[in-house]
């Protein structure tokens, strides 16, 4: 069964002028549980639209038209505003790459990282908060005293 499946996915953005540009054209994927995606391809090939689409990130006026575009049984296309932010960030998030993407050169790894956690659960507490920005480092093979570091102490530099 897939976590997210997407059929025949379209992207059309207007333009200044009021003309028509397809972005995506006709996608079809299938991401299973505990599957991990990565896009590659020449800049302008739809990569970014393609996820922008899947989480409903697009700018207004955007059309997006899909036989089908689930996520876990939800379908991504009709769900309400309530129910997609509950997904996001807990459950179905991007991660780009680009340096523009990058942290913030003046504010430690753990504030950042707290700062994404508040704009999500702003009802957390600071040491809950605490504690997953530890967890989150764990997890991915960094050590929690890593929190309290900026991020050019991660460069090797």
């Amino acid at each position: 069964m897939s976590l997210l499946e997407i059929r025949n996915l379209t992207v059309t953005y207007r333009t200044g002028s009021g003309a028509t540009l397809r972005a995506v054209d006709g996608v079809d994927l299938d991401v299973g549980p505990g599957e991990v995606v990565g896009l590659a391809g020449e800049s302008g090939c739809g990569k970014s639209t393609l996820a922008l689409a899947v989480t409903r990130l697009l700018p207004r006026g955007t059309e997006v038209g899909a036989d089908a575009l689930r996520f876990d049984g939800v379908d991504l296309v009709s769900v309400g505003e309530a129910e997609l932010r509950k997904l996001r960030w807990q459950r179905l998030s991007i991660v780009f790459q680009g340096a523009m993407n990058g942290f913030n050169p003046v504010m430690t790894i753990g504030a950042q990282i707290a700062e994404a956690i508040h704009a999500h659960r702003p009802d957390a507490k600071r040491r809950a908060v605490r504690e997953r920005v530890r967890e989150l480092l764990a997890s991915v093979g960094i050590s929690p005293q890593r929190a309290a570091d900026y991020p050019h102490q991660f460069s090797g530099g």
